[in-house]
């Protein structure tokens, strides 16, 4: 999959009056210049197009429903284009690759505008590929991001789809259930993307696939979340019930509010949901803050139970997961910053390779300590018995969450135990 080198953005506008987004791009001006050509019809006297440069102002300042339509034709920072059908217009070189914003804008009477606009670098040399001669770097490297993930996440789903149903009856472990679930929504959600991705290069426009492709792929982000609480907290590995369940609840339901509501903002505000850019939102920021929570109650629980466990293997085994979970619950705020300090245009490809790849690690390890060789050795499921012996002791049942623990009476010898698997 190629980026497109131009542009052609269909508008097909019946709206009430007032000002109407059209599509972003941007326009490396540093080695040759750029053009616009539109062909649009419907046009009156009081129809305008606009061209806005994120060099001069940011978008935030002048993209927002809430803002008058007056207001926004009005800033010095707009450029109308034309009070015509057909024109073209040449972007100069600039210092530094730019953001621009497409709007037509009629606030007297409705707006009724067909046609196309093109978007061409002018000096385009077929002969170099490099980054630097793509005509928008928002689109970078994101079809085969997209195709790797899908592929990646597909891979994980058909194998745990394998267990599930062939190698794990009747004992199908709580987290195959989840993770199963999780995979399948992301790479359904990669592929709904894919789509976007594919007729976004050809036609320019924004559609409703991208949007429920996010929706998608935050549902799967939260599952997978859920297990990583699971784990903190050692349930089914040390503890057949969970020690926090009122308050991994709370947290849960906070967690799935803060997430879809940094993406309707996205929906609402900057029509395309890009992650890097939602996260400099105020619902990004709270949603972050958020997850280091999770991470903070995370990183406590599975300390506190490494520190009760007396089987070294396990010991080890919490250590393992208390660096990849942690990584994974705090890898959206720890990426942030570290793309913070990157071009714009690079942000959101490189925020979403390592979030995501985080997110493929720990799913990876989860699917192996699932593995119905592994659980045996480091969960406890139903058909299977961890016993330490101890006269006058406690036998820990591990066949069912609800079975009691218990108690060698020494004075009666006659005892009927349950299949015993010594570690």
């Amino acid at each position: 999959l190629l980026h497109t080198l131009t542009k052609y953005i269909d508008v097909n506008l019946n709206q009430k009056k007032g000002w109407h987004y059209i599509g972003r791009f941007v326009f490396n001006g540093i080695q040759s210049e750029g053009k616009i050509t539109y062909d649009l019809k419907g046009v009156d006297a009081s129809t305008n197009l606009f061209l806005y440069s994120e060099a001069n102002v940011k978008w935030t300042e002048i993209y927002g429903k809430r803002l008058d339509c007056e207001y926004i034709t009005g800033n010095k920072h707009a450029t109308r284009i034309f009070t015509r059908e057909q024109y073209e217009v040449i972007i100069e070189k600039t210092p530094a690759p730019t953001f621009w914003y497409i709007a037509v804008a009629n606030c007297e009477n409705e707006v009724k505008v067909k046609g196309t606009i093109h978007l061409q670098d002018v000096e385009w040399d077929s002969n170099t590929v490099t980054y630097n001669q793509e005509f928008d770097f928002s689109e970078q490297v994101e079809p085969e991001t997209t195709t790797i993930f899908a592929l990646l996440f597909g891979a994980l789903f058909v194998q745990q789809m394998f267990n599930f149903f062939m190698k794990m009856r009747p004992a199908r472990h709580i987290f195959v259930k989840l993770i199963t679930a999780s995979t399948a929504l992301i790479a359904f959600g990669y592929v709904l993307n894919l789509i976007y991705c594919t007729t976004y290069a050809q036609t320019g426009r924004s559609t409703w696939v991208r949007n429920f492709a996010q929706v998608v792929i935050t549902a799967g982000d939260m599952l997978l979340l859920l297990v990583s609480l699971f784990i903190g907290q050692g349930y089914l590995i040390s503890y057949p019930l969970l020690q926090q369940k009122l308050f991994t609840k709370i947290l849960f339901a906070i967690m799935c509010i803060s997430a879809f509501v940094m993406l309707l903002y996205s929906f609402i505000v900057t029509d395309d949901p890009i992650a890097a850019y939602n996260m400099e939102t105020i619902p990004g920021i709270i949603y972050q803050i958020c997850r280091c929570i999770c991470a903070g109650f995370f990183i406590v629980m599975i300390l506190q139970n490494r520190r009760k466990e007396t089987y070294s293997e396990r010991k080890a085994l919490f250590t393992v997961l208390c660096i990849i979970f942690f990584c994974q619950l705090a890898g959206p705020t720890i990426t942030f910053i570290i793309c913070f300090g990157l071009p714009k245009w690079f942000r959101d490809t490189n925020y979403l390779l390592i979030t995501r790849m985080l997110d493929f690690v720990a799913v990876v390890v989860i699917v192996y300590l699932t593995e119905p060789t592994q659980i045996e050795d480091h969960f406890r499921v139903k058909g299977i018995v961890n016993v330490e012996p101890k006269i006058g002791g406690l036998i820990k049942g591990e066949d069912s969450d609800d079975e009691p623990v218990k108690v060698i009476d020494v004075d009666k010898m006659k005892i009927t135990l349950p299949k015993v698997v010594e570690e």
